[in-house]
Formats: structure tokens, sequence, C-alpha cells
């Protein structure tokens, strides 16, 4: 375990002077040219290497009248609409659901006139009944007009579409306070007592890094409702601001996501579709500009989700087009064809299907690929020992708080508000400790012989994982269930024997009179236990007590976490509290079998 802490303490962000990206992981060596380079522009053999500003994939430095401009000011000067589904979680962070659908602001092409009108920003609040204020959404007059006349200056795509100021809508805009003229909804009241049983908690709700399909049904009720519903009419919706009819190919339009996120791309450069002599891919375009040495791409709270959408969408083109390769015969079906295979075909049409869309992680095909994954490792490996789930201190992390604010990683409301800012840095952390972690303790300590681990994301934000792993030689639970009496019993103490062998639940913590017990109170810690680096630890068994007391008991149960109301008595819903044992046990009751 010394090795994993060394390996997360000795993390630094390294820049390669090529292509301009700043990362933890990036290995930057200096060549005979006095410039320091990572080892894939290294190793680029490409003229010019692929990277480079030379190859028009450097955006540039932002300038004053672009820095400080909020969301909203924003939306008010971009050419182009990219309409997603983004809200704020608890805690401040952002989520996103849906697709991004992108259009220009004018029936015929790209606006022409700017800003905006404050009605047709892209922005619906939602709010409860007589609730009258607007957060975050300050807009400073000034601020707009400087940053349309340095783009209207310096942007070539603005230059070139012929961008010119409305000075009328200029004018209403306020000097310096919040936007009112917003598009509003306020939900109808519910129908009835809502209960603690009828809710779920922030802290709960967990779902996979890219939107799962909804509701839960059959691959192929899911295919035979999508192409059912193709060319029905729709339910009426709220109607959208007049904005340009088609949809824009952010994939073939030049330009587009330079007047999308103008303060990002603030003279045009490194645009997707511009021109440069080696081609990237969009992931790689997208993991370029991620880590990009500013940050700005990374902490913008609209792009990572326009980028991970957008990439998701490239991926399933280029599988279609695999696909219709492969089956040519296919390529120009129409809805009712569809119909008539799914009728024809069935399960053969639809294993199809879920073949080629096993590729877009996060969708159900994939997740339904990886449950037979894990199905296959346990008919291999036979039943996992160990189920674990690990979550992420990420407010807490020495190590995270260097990276993330090397600035003054001591100060509880900067690491927390560079966690709100940059989740991307934050959940790559989790994602290499966790990875570090396992195979510091899973495999070299418990000599697991293997593992699978599935990350989510809770509903505040911040990541966790679950998983499982095998152990050599450990006891064979399927025994518990058979009609044996003294096999069942045989293997209960077998079980139990080779738990207490590397698992205790003893609470080391010590009263002031002598006495150990395992309902001390937690110890008073400031800092958080969390947030001493393993360096500065000098008593393992005292810091091992601090953290069982502080991270590892359910010491109050409450409303908004665990209480739960069944048959109009209020419960925990991990049915604390639970009476101390002193030895380990298993119990099999018809209540909670096996």
């Amino acid at each position: 375990m010394l090795k994993f802490h060394e390996c997360l303490s000795s993390l630094t962000s390294a820049k390669c002077d090529t292509c301009l990206e700043r990362f933890p992981t990036l290995s930057v060596t200096s060549q005979p040219n006095g410039i320091n380079e990572c080892s894939r522009c290294a190793h680029d053999k490409s003229i010019p290497k692929r990277y480079s500003s030379a190859n028009n994939m450097d955006p540039g430095p932002v300038p004053l009248q672009l820095q400080s401009l909020s969301q909203t000011e924003e939306m008010l000067i971009s050419a182009v609409m990219p309409v997603m589904s983004i809200y704020r979680l608890p805690h401040g962070q952002y989520g996103y659901s849906g697709h991004v659908i992108n259009f220009p602001q004018d029936v015929h092409g790209f606006a022409t006139t700017l800003p905006r009108l404050p009605s047709e920003v892209d922005i619906l609040v939602v709010r409860k009944e007589k609730e009258q204020t607007h957060r975050d959404f300050r807009v400073r007059r000034r601020a707009v007009e400087e940053a349309l006349t340095w783009l209207l200056a310096n942007n070539i795509y603005y230059r070139s579409i012929g961008v010119s100021v409305d000075q009328n809508t200029l004018a209403s805009l306020p000097e310096d306070g919040d936007l009112t003229d917003l598009r509003t909804v306020q939900p109808a009241e519910s129908q009835g007592e809502v209960t603690p049983d009828d809710v779920s908690t922030e802290e709960h709700y967990s779902s996979s890094f890219v939107p799962n399909a909804a509701p839960p049904a059959t691959e192929r009720e899911t295919i035979e409702q999508a192409v059912q519903s193709l060319g029905q009419p729709q339910s009426s919706h709220l109607m959208w601001p007049s904005i340009g009819g088609t949809p824009i190919n952010e994939f073939q339009t030049e330009g587009y996501f330079s007047m999308a996120f103008p303060t990002l791309f603030p003279t045009g450069a490194a645009d997707f579709n511009g021109i440069r002599m080696n081609s990237v891919t969009v992931g790689n375009y997208f993991t370029h500009l991620m880590k990009y040495d500013d940050g700005r791409f990374a902490k913008h709270p609209r792009f990572r989700f326009f980028a991970l959408n957008t990439e998701m969408r490239w991926r399933a083109n280029e599988t279609g087009r695999i696909y219709i390769r492969q089956h040519p015969g296919e390529a120009h079906l129409t809805v009712d064809d569809l119909r008539d295979m799914i009728g024809r075909e069935g399960e053969s049409f639809s294993n199809k299907v879920v073949h080629y869309g096993a590729s877009l992680r996060g969708t159900r095909q994939y997740w339904f690929r990886e449950r037979n994954h894990l199905i296959a490792m346990i008919d291999t490996l036979g039943l996992p020992t160990i189920f674990f789930t690990h979550s992420a201190a990420d407010h807490q992390w020495p190590e995270l708080a260097s990276l993330i604010c090397p600035e003054d990683p001591d100060n509880k409301q900067a690491r927390v508000k560079a966690v709100i800012d940059n989740p991307a840095l934050a959940d790559w952390f989790f994602y290499y400790r966790i990875q570090k972690f396992v195979d510091a303790f899973y495999i070299h300590t418990l000599k697991a012989t293997d593992y699978w681990m599935r990350f989510e994301w809770q509903h505040r934000g911040s990541p966790h994982v679950h998983g499982l792993a095998w152990l050599p030689n450990a006891p064979n639970v399927e025994d518990l269930l058979s009609s044996s009496p003294d096999l069942v019993e045989s293997t209960k103490q077998e079980i139990i024997e080779y738990a207490d062998k590397i698992i205790s639940t003893i609470n080391p913590a010590v009263l002031p009179d002598g006495s150990n017990v395992s309902d001390a109170p937690p110890p008073k810690v400031d800092p958080h236990i969390c947030n001493k680096p393993y360096s500065e630890v000098t008593d393992l068994e005292e810091d091992l007590t601090d953290l069982i007391a502080t991270c590892q008991r359910h010491t109050r149960c409450s409303e908004s976490y665990c209480l739960r109301t069944r048959n109009g008595k209020q419960e925990c819903r991990f049915g604390y509290p639970k009476d101390l044992q002193a030895q380990t046990n298993i119990n099999i009751t018809e209540e909670e079998p096996l």
C-alpha cells in the first residue's frame, strides 16, 4: 500500500510545448531544440505535427473582452444555438439529459444580427409557483457590446457571415443585472401528499456516465417502439423561439464550434471543421481540448456535455455506416420496411441492432454486453468472493487538491469550487486512484485472480464504483443452498473462518475510561481525516481508528438520508441500529434469504 500512496503523491501536471496539453499523466521530455514534448508529439512524424498550432489545433488565448462573460452573456452573442438539456445538481455541479441539437438562429443561415433577444436565449427556467427570483443570469450591457465588437474584428467566422450589432436589442439589456424576460415553467402541483417513500434523495440516485435508454424493456421491444413511433403525430410541447428549422451538421459545417462557443474559440482557430493538413478524429479532438493548457474547455459548464454527446452521435453514425457496408441490401429501407422486417425476423433483427450498438459506451446495448461478460466470468470463475463499493472523497483528498487547485490546496472553499468547475479532472483522478488501489490491495494484498467494476455518478455529480473480486481458495457459498443440514453448517463455519482471516469489524476507538466499545463517539478531527496526506501519518493505529469512527459508521438516521415510512412507522432503510455481535455469524431467514 505504500507504493499506492507514493504513486498518488507524486502526481503533478506537466505541459507539452507542442500540443499545449497539460495533464497529470503526461510524460514530457526535453527535446534537442529546447522544447518540452509529450511522448505522443515526440514520436509524431507528421508534418506539421498533428496536435500542433501549425495543424490548426491551438484555439489561442482568450482576450480580456471574453474572459469574464457569464454563460447567459455568451449565449447572447453566440451565432449558433446548441440546444441541450443541462441542469444544476445539488451542491453546485451540472448534469445533462437527452441529445444535443444544433440550430442556426436565422431560418436561412447563421445569425446576422447580435446580441440575441433575451426571450430567445436558450434557457428555460423551471421554478416553484410564486417563486420570482432568477439566479446565475447576470448580463452586463457594456461587456456584451465589447465582446461582440472584439469578435467582429477578430473572429474569422463572425466576419465571414457578416454579423452586425443590433443596437436596439443591445439597449434593451440591463446595465448590470439578471435577465428576467426568460421562458419560465411552473410545474403543476403534486397530487396528494408526498411521503418519504415516494422520493429518492440525491445521495442515492446513481447513473452511468452516459444516459441509459429509458424504461426497462427487452431489446426487441425497445427497437419496435422506436420504429413504430416514427412518423406518428407528437403531443404539443412548449414553443421554441424562432430559429432555423433545419439542424446544423456539426461534422460538416465549418465554423460551427467557434460560433456556438465564442469564448472558447475567440479567433475561430482550431474549429473542428477548420482547414488542417492532418485530420483528427472527433474523439481525439475533444480529448485534446479537454486537456488544453488553460483548462477552459474542461471548466466550461456546457461544452463538456456538448463534447460527450457529439462524440456519441459521431460514433453512432460510424457504427451505422459499418452496418450498412456489411448489409448493403438494407441501405434504402423505409420505416414501413423496418416494421415489416421486425415482424418477420423478430429476435434475429433485434440481435443485429444490439450487436452493433454495444460499442457505444453507456447505452443499454453496451451494458447488455457487459452483463453477459460478467455472467461469463461467473460461469468460468465461480461466484465472486467480494462485492465492494468505493466513493469519492473529492472535497478532501490532498493529492486531488494539489492537482485541481494548486494555488490554494488547503482552502476548503477553493477545493469545493475547483471540483465543481473541473469535474473532468476530479473524475479522472477517482478512476486513476481506484485502478491503483485495486492493483495494490485486491490484487497484490488479497491476491485476487480477477475483478469487474462499474462506475456510477451520484445525483450530486460525484462518482463511486461498484465491483466484484474473485479471491483464491474461497469457500463455495452455493453449498449453503444444499438440502443437507450438515453440509450447510460446515459451509457456514468455513465461510466464517475464511472471512475472519481477511475482514475485521472491530472498532478500536477507546473511551476515556479505557473501555473499548463500538459506539464510541467520532473523534473531532480538523481538518477532515481524509484530508491528511499519508506522509503525515505517524501512528497507523490511531489514524485507522479515526478513519473508522469518522467514515465507516452509520452515526445518525435522518429523513433526508435513510429513514423511510413503512406501515406508518419510520425505519432506517439500512436496518440500523443493529445489535452488537461478539462473533461473526451467518443468519439466513425468510425475511433475509441468501
